[in-house]
C-alpha cells in the first residue's frame, strides 16, 4: 500500500508574516478616518449652532425694535424750571424719547393719544436736583398726576416732599401701574406745587407706557 505525503501549501511564508501588519494598517486608517469625520461633523455642528443662535438673537432684537417703534412711547421733560400746572414734554431730539406708531402727542393741549385698545404698563419718574445754596425755611410739596381725560382719578400719582434747608442734592419719585386703555384714550400729566420752587430743577424726569396684551393672564388677574 502506497502512502501519499501530505499536500504542500503553496503560500509564501513571508506573505503570511506580512498579512497581520497590513490588517493593522487598515484598522489604523479606518480609526483615523472615523476620528477625522467626527471632528469635521462636530465643527460643522458648532458652526451651525453659533450661526443659528446669532440669527435668532438678531431676529428677536429686530422684533423688539419693531414693537418699540409701534407699541410704546416715552416722553421726557425738556424744561428744567418747575412751574405750577405746566410741564413741557419732548417727543424727539432728547435722549430717551420715542413715540410709537400707536400714539400721537398734541403739543398744544399736552395730551398723549392712545390709538390701540389693550392693557398697558404705565410708568413715570420725577427727579429733582438742588441748584441753589440758599436755605429755605418753608416745607414744600410737589405732586405729579397722570390722568385720563374722561376720568377724575389719577392713573399714577407721584409725590416729592422738600423739607426746610434740605442737605440733599437730589430727590426723586417713581410709580407704575397696569391699566386697560381703549382706543382714542387721551392721557395728560398735571403738576401741582404747594409753594413756588426756584431752588430745585427737573432732572431725568419722564413718563411712558407700552402695550403688552389684549387681555390679562390669570396670574395678573389674581394680583
Amino acid at each position: 500500500m502506497t502512502v501519499l505525503p501530505p499536500p504542500v501549501r503553496s503560500e509564501d511564508p513571508e506573505s503570511q508574516k506580512a498579512s497581520p501588519k497590513t490588517c493593522r494598517c487598515l484598522d489604523y486608517c479606518l480609526v483615523f478616518s472615523m476620528v477625522l469625520l467626527t471632528m469635521v461633523v462636530g465643527t460643522m455642528g458648532v458652526f451651525y449652532m453659533t450661526w443659528e443662535r446669532s440669527h435668532f438673537e438678531k431676529s428677536i432684537g429686530e422684533r423688539i425694535e419693531i414693537d418699540k417703534l409701534r407699541n410704546s412711547a416715552q416722553l421726557v421733560i425738556d424744561s428744567e424750571q418747575i412751574v405750577d400746572e405746566h410741564i413741557n414734554w419732548s417727543t424727539s431730539d432728547v435722549d430717551g424719547t420715542f413715540l410709537g406708531q400707536d400714539f400721537s402727542y398734541d403739543h398744544r393741549t399736552q395730551e398723549l393719544l392712545v390709538k390701540k385698545t389693550g392693557y398697558y404698563y404705565i410708568y413715570s419718574q420725577i427727579a429733582l436736583k438742588h441748584i441753589s445754596k440758599d436755605h429755605f425755611t418753608e416745607e414744600r410739596d410737589l405732586t405729579v398726576s397722570v390722568l385720563r381725560k374722561d376720568r377724575e382719578n389719577a392713573i399714577l400719582k407721584l409725590n416729592i416732599h422738600i423739607g426746610p434747608s434740605s442737605n440733599r442734592s437730589s430727590l426723586s419719585s417713581f410709580s407704575a401701574s397696569i391699566q386697560y386703555l381703549s382706543a382714542n384714550t387721551k392721557l395728560k400729566v398735571q403738576l401741582r406745587t404747594s409753594h413756588k420752587i426756584t431752588d430745585w430743577h427737573f432732572d431725568n424726569s419722564f413718563m411712558g407706557l407700552f402695550w403688552f396684551s389684549e387681555r390679562l393672564t390669570g396670574s395678573l388677574q389674581s394680583e
